[in-house]
């Protein structure tokens, strides 16, 4: 008998598990806060526990340019910060260091821009612009649509 409902993401890792396979799990965090709750911490012990039993390459995002662009009282400089306590918080939950990628968006995304340095300063300028133009602007300036 077949489910109603449609496969899930976990069903298709156990298939590329048992198939041999390559995989690896991605999550993410959006840094607010200096230190990190149990209600922050769960999933990422669930996570570790996931790469432990699979072994397998584990990515984690910080989204601290994010938290920065929609909260309007957000520094930048604060939440790149809450992010690297974070990444403290998250390595405590028992990820294996060896198969994980941590990266901050600020960082990661600002050295990957076209500049003449490795510092991100081009990226965080970019979204300090971006965080003073309100969207309906925006839309205006640059012809977006609805979408």
């Amino acid at each position: 008998m077949t489910s109603p409902l449609p496969r899930s993401d976990f069903e298709k890792i156990l298939d590329r598990y048992e198939q041999k396979k390559p995989f690896y799990l991605y999550t993410g965090r959006g840094p607010s806060s200096g230190s990190m709750h149990m209600g922050h911490r769960i999933p990422f012990m669930f996570t570790a526990w996931l790469q432990e039993v699979f072994d397998c390459p584990l990515v984690i995002q910080l989204t601290d340019d994010e938290k920065f662009l929609f909260k309007p009282a957000a520094k930048l400089e604060d939440n790149y910060k809450y992010g690297q306590e974070n990444i403290k918080d998250i390595i405590a939950c028992g990820v294996k260091l060896e198969k994980t990628f941590i990266f901050s968006d600020v960082d990661y995304v600002g050295l990957t821009l076209p500049t003449h340095s490795s510092s991100g300063a081009f990226y965080k300028n970019i979204l300090r612009i971006a965080k003073s133009i309100p969207q309906s602007q925006s839309k205006a300036a640059f012809g977006f649509g609805e979408a």
